[in-house]
């Protein structure tokens, strides 16, 4: 018997079909699912930015799929995309039918293969107001789909994936023909509505069952959603051991903590797990830190917390180095004076700059005097920008810039995402899958992750927003609006 499968899509403003869910393009999701299954025949139908979706089709070795262009794409919508099929699917055997702005697991469209009958897909017991509701009459037979069915009479909610015989088919496009002649801008379920609820044929419920998964994605929260439903690690997380959390950005804003993410730290606290913290920030010293949590209602101690300054110490003493001129808050120079390194505008013996909240123009011509004098320059980070409820400020990595204008080099930075910083996090790892980050940074925290090799959870309070992951390579283990949404999942 010969399948076909449909796929039409959100036509307008962007491509939802290409948009990724943990790494992968919604498109790449279903055609899987279909090729996987034995589907024979895919046809795509195609609007807004046509060319992008046949690029990536042809780039994949996919077979026996087909393109059509909706061409009409800003004036129809997705009845009109199916019917632009006609020709194609009324001499197909069984037709498949999904909206393309939706993932779901490839067991589903295996299943539904396997079933003889006319179905809806739907999830039982779901209510969405945005979904597609379906109702069934006493014989079990659907009698209605609709958005706007109260929930008392809801039987499930459709996942926009449906599966009809050649005579349904056949049935179907005669209520799109009739429809399509008054308006042309206008939804499928409509027509899969009037089959229903004139019972013209019998199509039944299809459910999925306990352990599949399926989204549709309509909304940045939506996506969002999705990557944690999608996302491996949520049900690996419960038995990891190692939780290092990143801090501005991902645990607070500025002096604003995040909410639930005391609740959060409590949690693992009690579950035995080590706790933390891990910041470019060299601007205060640890017992400031402390103090800072404390207030937010996350009980620590200073061994908890791992700063830029300590991989900066670590490295400055291993290389004999006693004084140095030092671009840093009086906590910073204070915090390495107890470790054994003194600030020295007499005769220095390196250049060490840090996130300096107390930068005068003084200390600016000293410090690039010494710079451009060539002795030894550092910095323990490169953070262009610190995150603040107002918005970014300037940081240790915006310095940096200010003086390789000035004198021409660059330092030796300790901080993440660089080597020092992951020798000095990873030297007592000995498993690390029993290890996650939490970050809110791309090109410092996951940069780090990846290249220690820690499962790395992306946070969206801070820097990152879901539009800036879309083009990454490799893709964020999981990522949440929150930290506090690992809750859920520990």
């Amino acid at each position: 018997m010969k399948h076909y499968s449909q796929l039409t899509l959100e036509q307008r403003y962007i491509i939802k079909s290409m948009i990724k869910v943990c790494g992968k393009r919604i498109l790449e999701y279903q055609l899987d699912a279909y090729q996987e299954a034995g589907i024979e025949e895919i046809i795509i139908v195609t609007g807004y930015k046509s060319e992008s979706i046949e690029n990536f089709v042809n780039s994949k070795d996919y077979k026996n799929v087909t393109i059509v262009r909706n061409n009409d794409y800003d004036k129809t919508n997705n009845m009109y995309s199916l019917w632009m099929c006609k020709d194609i699917l009324l001499n197909s055997e069984r037709t498949l039918i999904s909206n393309a702005d939706v993932v779901f697991d490839r067991s589903i469209i295996q299943r539904l293969k396997a079933s003889e009958g006319n179905f809806i897909v739907c999830e039982k017991g779901l209510y969405n107001d945005e979904s597609m509701k379906i109702t069934i009459n006493k014989n079990g037979i659907i009698d209605n789909i609709n958005k706007v069915i109260n929930e008392k009479d809801a039987f499930g909610c459709s996942i926009d994936l449906y599966s009809f015989s050649k005579e349904v088919t056949i049935e179907l496009y005669e209520q799109m023909d009739t429809i399509l002649k008054e308006n042309k801008n206008q939804w499928t379920e409509i027509a899969i509505q009037k089959l229903c609820k004139n019972q013209i044929v019998d199509i039944l419920p299809f459910c999925i069952e306990d352990d599949e998964r399926w989204f549709e994605v309509d909304t940045i929260e939506d996506l969002v959603f999705a990557e944690s439903t999608f996302s491996p690690l949520q049900n690996k997380i419960r038995n990891k051991k190692e939780f290092i959390f990143d801090l501005d950005g991902t645990v607070y804003i500025g002096d604003s903590p995040i909410d639930g993410v005391d609740k959060l730290i409590l949690i693992l606290q009690k579950k035995g797990c080590n706790v933390r913290f891990l910041s470019n920030n060299s601007s205060k010293d640890k017992s400031e830190y402390v103090q800072k949590l404390k207030s937010f209602d996350i009980c620590i101690e200073e061994s908890q917390i791992i700063l830029s300054t300590d991989v900066s110490i670590k490295y400055l003493k291993q290389n004999k180095f006693k004084k140095g001129f030092i671009i840093g808050t009086e906590s910073m120079k204070n915090y390495l004076r107890y470790n054994g390194l003194l600030h020295s505008e007499d005769n220095p013996e390196f250049v060490l700059l840090g996130y300096d909240t107390e930068l005068e123009y003084e200390k600016i011509c000293n410090a690039s005097k010494y710079i451009y004098s060539g002795l030894p320059y550092f910095a323990t980070h490169n953070d262009k920008f610190c995150p603040t409820m107002s918005g970014p400020i300037p940081d240790a990595g915006s310095f940096i810039e200010m003086f390789k204008a000035t004198t021409g080099r660059e330092p030796i930075v300790f901080g993440k995402p660089e080597k020092f910083m992951i020798d000095f996090l990873s030297k007592d790892a000995k498993d690390i899958n029993d290890y996650v980050f939490i970050g809110d940074r791309l090109h410092t925290d996951f940069e780090m992750a990846k290249l220690i090799g820690f499962d790395f959870i992306c946070v969206l309070t801070g820097e990152t927003k879901r539009e800036d992951i879309e083009n990454e390579a490799i893709w964020p283990s999981l990522i949440l609006e929150s930290a506090a949404e690992i809750s859920n999942f520990v």
